[in-house]
C-alpha cells in the first residue's frame, strides 16, 4: 500500500466572543460627563485670564499715549518757542537795514 499520510481536518473556526468591557458604561459615562465639566471650567478660567490680558494691554497702551500726549505737547511748545525766537529776529534785520540805510544818506 502506497504510504497514506493523514491530514487532519482544518480547526474550525472559534465564534467570536462578545468583548467584555473592562468598565461599566455607567462609569464611562460619569467620567465623561467630569471631564466635560472641568473642560467647561478651564474654558471659563481661560476666558478670564485672556480678559486680564486684554486689559493689561490696554492699560499699557493707555499709559503709552499719554507718555506720547506729554512728548506732543513739548514739541509743540518747543516749536512755539523755536518761532517766537525767530520772528522778532527778522524785525531786527530789518531795523538794522534802515539803520545801515539811514546812515548811508545822511553820509
Amino acid at each position: 500500500m502506497p504510504d497514506e499520510t493523514i491530514i487532519p481536518p482544518p480547526n474550525p473556526p472559534t465564534p467570536p466572543t462578545p468583548a467584555t468591557p473592562a468598565r461599566p458604561v455607567a462609569e464611562i459615562l460619569q467620567q465623561m460627563d467630569a471631564v466635560q465639566r472641568e473642560m467647561e471650567t478651564l474654558r471659563g478660567e481661560l476666558g478670564a485670564l485672556e480678559q486680564e490680558q486684554r486689559l493689561a494691554d490696554l492699560d499699557r497702551q493707555r499709559t503709552r499715549l499719554e507718555e506720547d500726549r506729554g512728548d506732543a505737547d513739548r514739541l509743540t511748545r518747543d516749536a512755539a518757542d523755536a518761532l517766537a525766537r525767530l520772528e522778532p529776529e527778522p524785525d531786527a534785520e530789518a531795523r538794522r537795514l534802515q539803520d545801515n540805510a539811514r546812515e548811508a544818506v545822511v553820509r
